[in-house]
């Protein structure tokens, strides 16, 4: 098994709620792939949800915010992948909704740009 480890941050609508990491264990020779759910969620952007699969093995995901307990990612949570074009640049960010706690758990995965440094006072411009 392989495990990848991201880090990002999690909002609340505008509201910074913290540091957040994602850990994806992902069987030996597994590949992961996404593509838009058919009757799935658009967010106020009008990005539609999408839904990553696994080919050849399985994988597990989990949350965790600011460093506590891991949070099984659910099945009713929201993903989505989308571009952000920012002033340094444009960052790919891969973007979980819980529905239950109202939080957006956002990732950078690919992009030359950076995302702004998160402080606690921040507020950030854009929500799912």
């Amino acid at each position: 098994m392989s495990t990848v480890t991201l880090q990002g941050f999690a909002i609340n609508s505008t509201t910074y709620v913290g540091s957040a990491s994602l850990t994806l264990t992902i069987s030996e020779g597994a590949t992961l792939s996404y593509s838009e759910v058919p009757e799935g969620v658009t967010n106020l952007f009008g990005i539609t949800e999408v839904d990553v699969v696994s080919a050849h093995g399985a994988y597990t995901s989990q949350f965790s915010l600011n460093g506590g307990v891991p949070i099984p990612v659910a099945d009713e949570d929201e993903t989505y992948i989308y571009q952000l074009n920012l002033s340094t640049g444009p960052v790919t960010v891969l973007s979980y909704f819980d529905s239950s706690t109202d939080i957006d758990y956002v990732f950078p995965i690919s992009g030359t740009g950076s995302l702004p440094p998160t402080k606690r006072s921040s507020t950030p411009s854009s929500r799912q």
